[in-house]
């Protein structure tokens, strides 16, 4: 094994080994944040809750109910308390990492908008957009195209599966959805003068993210296939 493969393994090593940490550190650090941007209301992190196989919000169920309409599921969301935190619009975060030998084995990171705009036929018109990301070691549960172990889901009551190269941490997640719902505040967080200014910025964040990777998920076909990096 050469010096730089030696290296690398152990800094894979440090990574997944303080993994629950950096999840941990990131999940307050992160709340912290956007509660000074007066984004977001009513956190309901509690670290005692949590323990050395699982961080997670008040989490009981993954993913949308098809055979329900959306505004339910919500409802039911925020009279159980069921997420980590609000956003001042009404959308919700919630967050479930599962650990097993130090390495994260199953994740799962959910927005879910507000609907509180116009419904037709249970579906929603005019509404931010509802963003899951799964992940799961388990190879009975993916395909490695079809299915891939780390994938996103945009938008409500579809099959649409887009990989993900590597498990997010909250922060990361949270990059994602204000880019996408909520762009003008992202840009008025970032506190740039110039699009030039925001480049450069994006790049540094892109750059300490490879640096701080928790844990990679493709293969390397699977990451040629696929284009959207977390």
């Amino acid at each position: 094994m050469t010096i730089q493969r030696r290296a690398l393994k152990i800094c894979l090593e440090r990574v997944q080994m303080n993994s629950y940490e950096l999840i941990m550190k990131d999940i307050k650090a992160t709340i912290s944040k956007y509660l000074e941007c007066k984004m977001i209301v009513n956190p309901l992190f509690a670290e005692k809750k949590c323990n050395d196989f699982s961080i997670s919000s008040n989490h009981n169920q993954t993913g949308i109910q098809k055979d329900a309409k959306f505004s339910e599921v919500y409802q039911n969301i925020c009279n159980q308390n069921d997420y980590l935190f609000m956003f001042n619009d009404g959308g919700v975060i919630q967050i479930d990492y599962k650990f097993y030998m130090k390495s994260i084995s199953e994740a799962c990171l959910i927005y879910y908008p507000c609907p509180n705009e116009l419904m037709y036929d249970g579906y929603l018109d005019k509404m931010k957009t509802y963003i899951r990301l799964e992940y799961t070691e388990d190879r009975t549960q993916y395909s490695a195209v079809s299915h891939p172990k780390a994938h996103i889901h945009i938008g409500n009551y579809n099959d649409l599966r887009i990989g993900v190269k590597r498990v997010p941490t909250l922060s990361e997640f949270m990059e994602l959805i204000m880019y996408l719902n909520y762009h003008e505040d992202w840009i008025k967080i970032k506190n740039v003068t110039s699009e030039d200014e925001l480049i450069k910025m994006v790049e540094d964040i892109i750059r300490e993210r490879k640096e701080m990777t928790v844990q990679g998920c493709l293969e390397s076909y699977e990451e040629q296939f696929f284009s959207i990096t977390l």
